[in-house]
């Protein structure tokens, strides 16, 4: 049975670091495998969050779209063009968990 219980490899995101740009947050880390005497960079994470998203007020659905426009408008300033995108935005509907299941899609393991 050791081999459903011993932890093999995990997701952490290392060397982080914050920027302010205007009305934007950026949070940049290395997410690394971790486990073992080993340590692979497997990404580069990047949380874009406009002035006043995150602090759980629910949004209308047009304030909704006009937010992941104006995140993704200053993203694509960056010109990384490969990069995958994930979305948070509370909305009136919310179950509270939207956050927690956006970073484990984000972090999930992938071959």
């Amino acid at each position: 049975m050791a081999g459903l219980w011993t932890a093999r490899a995990r997701l952490a995101v290392l060397g982080g670091a914050v920027y302010e740009a205007g009305e934007f947050v950026v949070r940049v880390g290395e997410l690394r495998q971790v486990g073992g005497a080993q340590s692979a960079v497997r990404a580069v994470v990047a949380c874009v969050q406009r002035g006043g998203e995150g602090d759980g007020m629910a949004l209308a659905e047009e304030d909704t779209q006009k937010q992941k426009e104006a995140v993704r408008t200053f993203w694509k300033s960056f010109g990384f063009e490969s990069a995958k995108e994930y979305f948070y935005i509370p909305t009136a509907d919310d179950d509270g968990f939207g956050e927690i299941r956006l970073w484990c899609e984000v972090l999930r393991l992938r071959p």
